[in-house]
């Protein structure tokens, strides 16, 4: 197997990890802590979500650049959860980052659930993208390294 082609499939892996980790499973459950002032908890979110995406950003720098020099195919794979990367960082996030500093700040807001359930969604497609295209990219290189030379 390619050393570049691991690494990817790697990267790939450990990126959805952090993103169910820390995207899909803490970041709603903080919210369950009743003792905590919501502004508490969205400073929190903050926090988390700002290490989040500077993690992801490495991911992303990273398997671009391996992708890069391994071939258009591997491109093709991976570039749906780096999309769709790219549409939570520029459009979703600061649109939510916008109202929870209103809430921080105690401003009554309409709620939005569609701007919350539409990064939901992205993420579970980002991740699930990200594992079956590392589960296809496995499967390619292990039937390569077994055919006979």
């Amino acid at each position: 197997m390619n050393m570049r082609h691991t690494m990817i499939i790697a990267l790939s892996f450990l990126w959805a990890g952090l993103s169910l980790g820390g995207n899909l499973i803490s970041a709603p459950a903080k919210f369950q802590v009743a003792t905590l002032p919501v502004s508490a908890l969205l400073q929190v979110g903050q926090a988390q979500f700002n290490w989040l995406g500077t993690s992801q950003w490495v991911f992303v720098v990273l398997i671009v650049l391996l992708v890069a020099m391994s071939g258009r195919s591997l491109f093709l794979i991976l570039s749906i959860p780096v999309m769709i990367f790219m549409v939570q960082e520029w459009l979703l996030m600061p649109a939510l980052d916008t109202r929870t500093v209103k809430v921080i700040a105690g401003q009554m807001i309409s709620a939005n659930p569609l701007l919350h359930f539409g990064f939901v969604g992205a993420e579970i497609i980002k991740c699930l993208s990200l594992i079956f295209g590392s589960l296809i990219l496995l499967h390619k290189n292990v039937a390569r390294s077994q055919k006979p030379c």
